[in-house]
């Protein structure tokens, strides 16, 4: 296992999309997962993009006024986000993209906290970290992985793309089903109606090393089932204890499986 500090601070540098205009409550109401009218003003929230059939592209964390916000992309791919704005951008939306910067975000993690909680600031590059902070060790990279592995969030690159979506991922508290109309929210009611999804992000340990992309299978009978129970989309070597951790998609059908295979060791 991994040692973690009790509290510690996640530190990146990472983009931030600014829109402006009386428009951009009501764009944003339009185009996110969450009920952006609802909110009081400023607000710090995150919530989900979605295209129009309900998968991720990006996972936001937005800083919002009564006439603009700050839009910092959390997880996903910000060329996608800026693209898609600007296809779907009209005048009568009364909101444009003013500016793309980078800030550094710092999250104060402490191991027991809530997925989601917002412990977290941004400050420009010429700013200092403020002094009550000053500290709190700043974790490692690898610390980081392994926290955000156990937890689950937030999702990587390759966990938020084209084949998942945010009740596969567990953003469930990040969706609005009543608010009215939004791209993908057609889908999501169905998902909603329906009661379960097809598949789900789950944390794992291995006995051996692992790479995103590996397939997994399960064993029915003594005997190794060929269907895919799973697709690995992350995952961190711990070379000290000799076992990986990873966060793998799994298909429902196999979710209540304790022991799942990696194809590549069941030929071997």
């Amino acid at each position: 296992m991994i040692a973690l500090p009790k509290q510690f601070l996640w530190k990146e540098l990472l983009p931030v999309v600014e829109l402006v205009g009386q428009g951009t409550k009501n764009f944003l109401q339009g185009q996110t997962t969450s009920n952006i009218l609802s909110l009081k003003t400023p607000s710090f929230f995150h919530t989900c993009l979605l295209d129009a059939s309900g998968r991720m592209i990006s996972l936001l964390e937005i800083k919002l006024e009564e006439e603009s916000c700050k839009i910092l992309v959390l997880s996903g791919d910000h060329h996608k986000l800026i693209n898609h704005f600007q296809k779907i951008i009209f005048p009568a939306d009364k909101v444009a993209i003013e500016s793309v910067d980078k800030v550094i975000r710092y999250e104060l993690i402490h191991n027991t906290e809530k997925k989601y909680s917002l412990n977290s600031f941004w400050i420009s590059l010429d700013s200092n970290i403020p002094d009550n902070l000053l500290d709190i060790p700043v974790a490692t990279k690898n610390q980081i992985e392994y926290w955000r592995l156990i937890q689950g969030r937030p999702p990587s690159l390759e966990e938020i793309n084209s084949a998942t979506n945010p009740y596969e991922l567990g953003l469930t508290d990040l969706i609005s089903i009543d608010k009215g109309c939004y791209l993908g929210q057609e889908i999501l009611s169905k998902i909603s109606l329906r009661g379960n999804v097809k598949q789900e992000l789950r944390f794992f340990v291995a006995e051996s090393s692992v790479s995103p992309g590996q397939l997994l299978k399960k064993e029915l009978e003594n005997k190794i089932d060929r269907k895919i129970a799973g697709v690995i989309t992350s995952s961190l070597e711990d070379v000290e204890n000799k076992v990986s951790y990873g966060l793998a998609m799994v298909r429902s059908s196999a979710l209540n499986f304790k022991n799942l295979f990696i194809e590549d060791s069941l030929d071997s």
